[in-house]
């Protein structure tokens, strides 16, 4: 094998990835970047093409959640716009949505993308989470 670099396949090579603070000012107004926040904005509305894995996906709600930017409420609303965003590709979009339906019902995101995972191969999660552990497939440890 040589030592060049794999280059994607051309369906991939116009899509970009973007990570989460990118993606966090996009979607929220941060009163200490406002420079940023426009860029993020402006540059998302005129890309074709982001890629967003799974844990670009988990980091960004926690970021929201650190901020305390938004609701529960909010925070749902940010999520869907995103899934609903002609430009974002979701790396496991069926992971995200469970883990969205979650959070509607109260959950945190990550759990959410947790118990889908585990479902999707059968298993069971343990967890010392007692609120978690109620969900149905999830073991209080």
């Amino acid at each position: 094998m040589s030592s060049s670099r794999k280059r994607l396949p051309t369906r991939y090579r116009a899509v970009l990835v973007a990570d989460t603070n990118v993606l966090l000012r996009a979607l929220i107004d941060d009163p200490s970047a406002p420079q940023q926040c426009l860029i993020a904005s402006e540059w998302l509305g005129r890309q074709t093409a982001v890629y967003v894995p799974q844990l670009v996906q988990a980091e960004l709600v926690w970021a929201i959640n650190a901020s305390k930017a938004a609701s529960r409420a909010d925070l749902a609303m940010l999520l869907r716009a995103l899934l609903d965003h002609p430009a974002i590709h979701l790396q496991h979009p069926d992971a995200y949505l469970a883990a969205l339906n979650h959070v509607d019902d109260g959950g945190d995101f990550a759990d959410g993308i947790i118990a889908f995972e585990a479902q999707r191969v059968q298993a069971q999660v343990v967890t010392f989470d007692r609120k978690f552990a109620k969900r149905r497939g999830v073991q209080f440890l």
